[in-house]
């Protein structure tokens, strides 16, 4: 009753209300035909390669124009990730299988949350974090690969790199970041204790300070900047390669007739069907010679402490 006696003296109250439930209902109807039509997505770790490359937060879309303009050369196709977020990846994906012929090489903090004994062994980098960029720098994560693949050179290998997940690399977010406070660069500088100063990329965007056409434009130069050191990694590894993706992003799109715009992939709940976050890049380029491959019993990898790992996802935006 107080709260109809409030919208009653205040329209605006309702007509807030009534349009969250509207973007609401648009959503769910929306993620129930997407399920319908593409089921639960592709198993990553049951198809055939030596080494899966994951980027983060990248979508079909864009990666096909990039890979046009990119030196890798494979057979490109667009497939459905089982998620909609890196951790529902990683869960749906790793967890509760033993893949003790694998190395994970991965710069993203939710690998802190997998349970043990998964894989062989996991290389995290998060203690290659380049506290200036607030993420770990492709580059950084190339040569980890490589050093892992020589100290393991028997074993498939994941390779996750942050890119082209926020924050962006980039001349376009180079000069953004002079113009507004972005949380997530120069995270080393704390205000009050509380996590990194600033607001994210999508904050300062829905309130017109950083423009979408930026937005899609600094989006664009991260991805092609990993492509750019991916390429150098495919050459160095040998064995079957795929490229892929564990989910895709919202640039801005309206999800519905008049429904509002979506950022990011942190929506309104996990398991969200839209075909921004589940559609991804399937690059596949085959080798002459595969790497023979061996499981042996699973070893010890260091991890890092949940104070660092939180901050490091409230530093890509997920805390």
């Amino acid at each position: 009753m107080r709260n109809l006696i409030r919208s009653v003296r205040n329209p605006k109250i309702l007509f807030k209300e009534s349009y969250r439930l509207y973007n609401s209902s648009i959503m769910k109807a929306n993620s129930y035909r997407l399920k319908q039509k593409y089921g639960k997505g592709v198993d990553v770790m049951s198809e055939d390669w030596d080494n899966l490359i994951l980027l983060d937060a990248c979508r079909y879309d864009y990666f096909f124009d990039a890979y046009e303009k990119s030196d890798l050369d494979g057979d490109l196709e667009c497939r459905v990730s089982r998620a909609s977020q890196s951790w529902e990846f990683m869960e749906k994906n790793f967890e509760e299988r033993e893949l003790h012929d694998t190395v994970y090489v991965t710069a993203n903090p939710h690998v802190e949350l997998l349970s043990d004994g998964i894989f062989y062994t996991i290389h995290p980098l998060l203690d290659q974090w380049n506290k200036k960029l607030g993420t770990v720098h492709p580059e950084d994560v190339v040569e980890a690969a490589l050093s892992a693949h020589r100290e393991h050179p028997n074993k498939r290998l994941i390779i996750h790199f942050m890119q082209p997940h926020l924050p962006f690399l980039g001349s376009t977010a180079q000069k953004v970041r002079q113009q507004v406070n972005l949380k997530g660069f120069n995270n080393n500088e704390f205000r009050n204790g509380n996590g990194p100063s600033g607001k994210s990329w999508y904050q300062f965007v829905k309130t017109d300070k950083i423009s979408l056409s930026e937005t899609s434009q600094a989006y664009n130069e991260t991805l092609e900047i990993a492509l750019e050191h991916i390429t150098v990694l495919v050459g160095q590894l040998g064995g079957k390669t795929i490229i892929t993706s564990d989910h895709g992003e919202h640039l801005g799109e309206r999800i519905g007739p008049l429904g509002k715009r979506q950022y990011g992939h942190l929506g309104w709940e996990t398991d969200m069907y839209t075909k921004e976050l589940r559609e991804v890049p399937w690059l596949s380029i085959p080798a002459n010679q595969r790497r023979e491959i061996q499981s042996d019993n699973p070893i010890e990898h260091d991890a890092l402490s949940d104070e660092i790992r939180d901050n490091r996802l409230e530093a890509l935006g997920y805390l």
